[in-house]
């Protein structure tokens, strides 16, 4: 459902461009509703770019352009954007890296190179989007982007126009505690600025201190986390494979195979699958006392089997047992064991949070913190208890993204995505956004290239994709 009314973009305040990723649910509708009464209520203006059409009525000016290469990228203009459309059937734009954009597109989907004959498709796409944000910029003249994720190639195309005329740009992706949003000005997950930091570099307020620790207490305690998780079978997990009392559960969590965590912040290995097999190399082949619970991601493409097979093959010869289950809620299996591993899952900062000790094989904002033990510190975390020290740089990491008293936020944000009590939520989110847009100096909006007018495809791309022609060819 679109918005019936909305409040006019305000050309006197200084803008705030924000690239969103995935579709606009209802939840995501008051984020980013609440994201701009808080950056007008400082001062601010925001307008979003998404993929999608929001799923309810809410205050945002938002522009759907369609997501991926593999197809025209359509443009269809909502509310507060129709400024944006006037018409015309110029299409190509200069694009920085193309090549290596290609290459990006190709790792999205799972393809070997070299290009395939899609290359020229998606060669043109790069160019659409160019074209379409190189025309957004221009017409709403931000003074500042959020970029969220920034991985994907169009997204890249964005950010190197936004280099080009100076305009500073953050990322933001979802962050290690459920319903939060993690902002930050070099990067996302291994590249932010918190993952390099130090433990002992981080001076966190008390009172981000309280409220990191109240955090932690909450999410030991709860259910939730960031995907759906299936409904428990019955009796206990352990009870279920005849796992002992005196015996060590050992939680391996599945990823996603093709992610920004897996490619870029990854164990450097070819699959999710090949880094299990790391790890169950890495565990005493001599330990009858060790079961290895392997936990399938909702979301991965990776059938279950070929866990099975990488766990059936390891196990020949060895003592501990495993399995690898696809029915177990997470909240359940870290109820239930004794220490958690992953090669960079978020779920690794519930563990913690729970007093579990946890082995990360990549890269995340727990890097650096002595909070993860790595691979080769295997034998040690298998036998590791509770350690409170642990806990409390978890504490630390949190609180320093946390932390009201630094303006700046040198070590980025992490901001609840509901309204919480005594957390920083949206409308804080969109103040803060609002201080940096202000602060801004002023973009070179002349060092980008002239953009010819848009032509309107939205209704030539719903054709397109019900089994008719394409729209540049419809459209001749």
């Amino acid at each position: 459902m679109r918005p019936v009314s909305i409040t006019p973009l305000d050309p006197d305040r200084p803008a705030i461009l924000a690239h969103a990723r995935g579709r606009m649910y209802a939840s995501e509708c008051a984020f980013w509703d609440g994201v701009r009464a808080g950056a007008r209520d400082h001062g601010g203006e925001l307008a979003v770019i998404a993929h999608h059409t929001p799923a309810e009525a809410c205050d945002v000016p938002v522009l759907c352009v369609r997501n991926g290469l593999d197809g025209w990228p359509a443009v269809d203009a909502c509310s507060g954007w129709s400024a944006f459309m006037p018409r015309d059937q110029a299409i190509d734009a200069d694009v920085a890296d193309e090549s290596e954009l290609l290459e990006i597109a190709r790792f999205w989907q799972g393809e070997e190179p070299p290009p395939d004959a899609r290359h020229l498709t998606r060669l043109r796409a790069l160019r659409r989007f160019a074209r379409v944000y190189t025309h957004a910029l221009g017409w709403l003249r931000p003074s500042f982007a959020l970029i969220w994720n920034g991985y994907h190639p169009q997204e890249r195309v964005l950010a190197g126009l936004c280099k080009r005329a100076a305009i500073p740009t953050h990322r933001c992706e979802r962050g290690p505690i459920p319903g939060t949003l993690h902002t930050d000005a070099n990067g996302i997950l291994g590249a932010s600025s918190i993952a390099r930091a130090h433990i002992n570099d981080l001076r966190p307020s008390r009172a981000a201190l309280c409220i990191a620790q109240e955090t932690a207490d909450r999410l030991a305690r709860g259910t939730r986390t960031w995907w759906t998780q299936p409904e428990p079978p019955p009796g206990d997990v352990r009870s279920r494979f005849g796992v002992h009392a005196t015996d060590r559960m050992l939680l391996f969590a599945g990823q996603v195979g093709r992610d920004v965590q897996a490619r870029w912040f990854g164990s450097g290995h070819a699959s999710n699958a090949d880094a299990f097999r790391a790890f169950l190399r890495a565990l005493p082949r001599d330990r009858a006392d060790l079961f290895v619970l392997g936990k399938h991601h909702p979301q991965s493409d990776t059938p279950p089997a070929v866990y099975r097979r990488v766990l059936e093959d390891e196990a020949t010869n060895a003592a501990w047992r495993g399995a690898w289950v696809d029915d177990v809620p997470l909240h359940d299996a870290l109820r239930r064991c004794d220490g958690a591993a992953a090669v960079n899952s978020t779920v690794l900062a519930e563990a913690c949070a729970r007093g579990l000790p946890v082995l990360q094989m990549g890269e995340s904002i727990l890097s650096n913190k002595q909070i993860a033990f790595g691979l080769h510190e295997a034998e040690a975390w298998i036998d590791c208890a509770y350690t409170r020290e642990r806990r409390a740089n978890l504490q630390t990491t949190l609180a320093a993204l946390v932390d009201d008293d630094k303006a700046a936020r040198p070590l980025g944000g992490l901001w609840s995505m509901t309204p919480a009590s005594g957390r920083a939520g949206p409308r804080e989110l969109g103040a803060h956004l609002a201080s940096i847009a202000r602060d801004a100096r002023a973009p070179e909006f002349g060092a980008l290239p002239a953009a010819p007018p848009l032509l309107d495809e939205a209704s030539l791309w719903d054709r397109a994709r019900r089994g008719g022609s394409r729209p540049d060819q419809a459209a001749a």
